[in-house]
């Protein structure tokens, strides 16, 4: 709340606060120390603040702007008043998490909220995001609580989906929607396709049990299906039915069916009995289509069952969606909208020549497509590779077609896919010529876009040119690396600086292919800057040498000092993600300094985000049963399930790889003969 009185007595000062509206006690918080801050009133006079580290209040000018647009956007969205006269947003030097949204007074890591004007566009697009994710919760969530954590995702899940909604109303430059499936929809496929993902709605009986569901399931999978909801019943309903749900349960506790039922009365729709069988369940539907013509009309026969990430369904085989479908053609885009309830259906679409295209589901819909005809099949081409549905050689030959490609979220969601690939190429003896034909995916756009801003560059455009100049240095374009290596030169120099959008790009390229002295001179930039966004930048590369002592270094100052508890698992990432090498090493690392790791990160969620980032790159029977042994020996309740997944995961990519490798391996051979 806001403050009442101030009344100082002597060296004494005594603060009177207002009264708060009835609150979940974990909602409270206090906070004393010594900040900055910046203050504005959004459009309905509410009062917010951006408290800062001394110094750097001009770095919390992007979100006070953010914040004090977004408060009016969801007041007019839910047609309810923010119900506080306050809020202020605060930067924490060390905090655990990335955000808290205290009631009134939230709670953000430094990296989370502070940009200055040269920030990177992606460092302001998380920071957007994340602004517009906490204060969605001073409704959903605050004003209305759930009533116990199995129910967790309707907090988490419903501020993932409208926090970009927030930034789409506030920054429709970003074109953050096509965003959401590279990111969290493409995430949340990958996780729940494994046998040990678990449903939205997850049981959780004492406390201790709350941290695991802190995961990609509450968070993106939660999004994605109230987005498909959203889509499904549309916007207005939507918004009528969350009205209904906020005014009738303001100050108290509901359960999912609650807002399931305020969403129903609104849209006259069966959404009790479509979604029970997305959040009452773990998984997701791979859609089959079969066509055929029969004069001028077109037959299709629309069939699901579950999506396996290892393609095997023993066990699965009566799992059943009530799946939402559309059905797109050249002359209407919503030709046919009806919600499958069957394992299988029959639809005829009037008046199609032969040759017209047909597209089923349109992206909102939470599943994967796999089709027999001329059919667009989008976005899970390579997790169908992966499941032993479809050929990982048809997915090299795709990604081909798109080297012409000029949108940043395609060519996300490519280098994503490409990602996968590479770490099967690590596992074989065909990683040079992997490397050789990524190269080529490159070339194209890295040729029309050059490594100099352009005065008709988008903030996509500067995202897209630091995105892939990293991945053509990543797999070895020599020409490509000797231009960073230059530039790395002339920013130590200070004869020329590098633009925030390339720095990840130039540090990263230059540890990969450097030694003991680019290492100093990354750390010296570390130790010469308070800026949390360039700490976490450098953390990001200095485990991508490419020796074992420059590998061991970075682990080593992953412990130290000089790292903040917060972002000690940055280091980590760093090395597990550099190569086989430094996967290995980490691995061996984090046996070895097992005990010290435990204490750095008790109490925190970072401990299960650490394992899962160490293990699950690995392809290999005997990694998998090493790994199982050693956290059998050292268990670790809150991450079992991170621990199980891992395991899954890795079994998973050893069958992929063992499967795909002959015929990949002849492939690239061509391909780079040619």
């Amino acid at each position: 709340m806001d403050v009442k009185e101030t009344k100082e007595d002597g060296d004494n000062k005594t603060v009177v606060f207002n009264r708060t509206p009835i609150m979940s006690t974990y909602l409270l918080a206090f906070i004393v120390g010594e900040y900055d801050y910046i203050e504005d009133k959004d459009s309905n006079g509410v009062v917010v603040r951006v408290y800062t580290p001394l110094g750097k209040k001009e770095q919390g000018r992007f979100a006070l702007n953010i914040a004090t647009k977004t408060l009016p956007f969801y007041r007019e969205y839910f047609n309810v008043p923010y119900p506080l006269p306050k809020i202020d947003l605060i930067a924490i030097p060390d905090f655990a998490a990335g955000a808290m949204e205290n009631w009134g007074l939230v709670t953000y890591r430094e990296r989370l909220l502070l940009a200055s004007e040269d920030s990177p566009i992606s460092s302001k697009q998380i920071v957007a995001i994340v602004v517009g994710h906490e204060l969605a919760h001073q409704w959903f969530g605050n004003l209305v609580t759930m009533e116990w954590w199995t129910d967790l995702w309707l907090n988490e899940g419903f501020a993932s989906w409208i926090e970009y909604l927030c930034v789409d109303y506030c920054h429709p430059e970003f074109d953050i929607w096509t965003q959401f499936l590279a990111q969290d929809y493409a995430q949340a496929l990958s996780l729940d396709a494994l046998s040990n993902s678990h449903p939205i709605e997850v049981i959780v009986g004492p406390p201790s049990e709350v941290e695991e569901i802190f995961d990609t399931i509450s968070y993106s999978k939660g999004a994605s299906v109230i987005r498909m909801l959203h889509n499904w019943i549309g916007n207005d309903d939507f918004r009528k039915g969350m009205n209904a749900y906020l005014t009738k349960y303001e100050y108290k506790n509901t359960k999912t069916v609650d807002l399931w039922t305020c969403l129903a009365a609104a849209s006259g729709k069966p959404v009790m009995e479509v979604m029970k069988t997305w959040t009452q369940q773990m998984g997701y539907p791979v859609l089959t289509v079969d066509a055929k013509q029969e004069g001028n009309n077109r037959v299709l026969s629309i069939s699901q069952k579950k999506f396996c990430a290892d393609g095997n369904i023993k066990g699965f085989e009566d799992m059943l969606w009530q799946v939402p479908v559309t059905i797109a053609t050249p002359q209407n885009l919503t030709a046919y909208k009806f919600v499958l309830d069957k394992t299988s259906a029959t639809v005829t679409i009037e008046g199609l020549k032969p040759t017209d295209w047909i597209k089923v589901t349109d992206h909102f819909t939470f599943l994967k497509m796999a089709v027999t005809q001329k059919i667009e099949v989008g976005i899970s081409s390579n997790f169908l590779a992966r499941a032993g549905v479809g050929s990982t050689v048809e997915v090299l030959r795709l990604l081909k077609s798109f080297s012409s490609e000029t949108n940043f979220t395609v060519w996300q969601n490519l280098v994503s896919n490409l990602s996968l690939l590479e770490r099967l190429a690590n596992y074989s003896d065909f990683s040079a010529e992997f490397n050789s034909y990524a190269q080529s995916l490159f070339a194209d756009v890295v040729s029309r876009l050059g490594w100099d801003q352009k005065d008709s560059d988008t903030p996509l455009d500067k995202m897209l040119r630091g995105m892939v100049l990293k991945q053509y240095c990543n797999y070895g374009n020599k020409e490509a690396v000797a231009e960073a290596q230059r530039r790395f030169a002339a920013h130590v120099n200070k004869t020329s600086l590098i633009p925030s959008d390339l720095k990840d790009l130039v540090f990263g390229t230059c540890m990969a292919n450097g030694n003991d002295e680019t290492f100093d001179q990354l750390v010296k930039f570390h130790d010469e800057t308070d800026d949390s966004d360039e700490r976490s930048r450098i953390y990001r590369v200095l485990g991508r040498g490419k020796t074992e002592p420059l590998v061991k270094r970075c682990l080593e100052l992953g412990l130290s000092d000089k790292v903040r508890n917060q972002d000690a698992w940055g280091p980590i990432a760093s090395a597990a993600g550099g190569s086989r090498l430094g996967r290995d090493l980490t691995w061996q690392f984090m046996k070895e300094n097992w005990e010290t790791y435990q204490k750095k990160f008790q109490g925190s969620f970072l401990l299960s985000r650490v394992i899962e980032i160490v293990t699950i790159g690995f392809i290999g029977e005997d990694k998998a049963v090493e790994v199982d042994e050693f956290f059998k020996a050292n268990p670790v309740p809150v991450a079992e399930r991170a621990i199980r997944q891992s395991l899954e995961a890795i079994r998973n990519n050893t069958q992929w790889l063992k499967r795909d490798e002959a015929s990949i391996r002849e492939w690239l051979k061509k391909e780079t003969q040619s």
